[in-house]
């Protein structure tokens, strides 16, 4: 599995971005999270999440996650981007 994360802002609110490759399900997978939460695994925490989020699921693409982070005002260091998808 490959995972990367950066840190961004969402309505001025802090956040963590996690994206990354999923082999055993062939598919990517993205959450964003707040990082002032109320503690780990309170759904609450999350903005996006693929796992609630059942028409994208893990795509095979990381196109539908791009259209996401957009619509939340998000960018992709270039980095992070070209890792994400050169280590699947």
């Amino acid at each position: 599995m490959s995972r990367y994360s950066f840190d961004a802002h969402y309505n001025s609110e802090p956040v963590e971005v996690v994206l990354g490759w999923d082999p055993p399900l062939q598919g990517f997978f993205m959450y964003i999270e707040r990082v002032n939460g109320n503690g780990d695994d309170d759904p609450q925490n999350f903005i996006w999440s693929n796992i609630y989020d059942a028409e994208i699921a893990h795509p095979h693409d990381i196109e539908p996650f791009l259209l996401i982070l957009r619509e939340h005002g998000i960018t992709v260091p270039p980095n992070i981007l070209i890792d994400v998808v050169t280590k699947t």
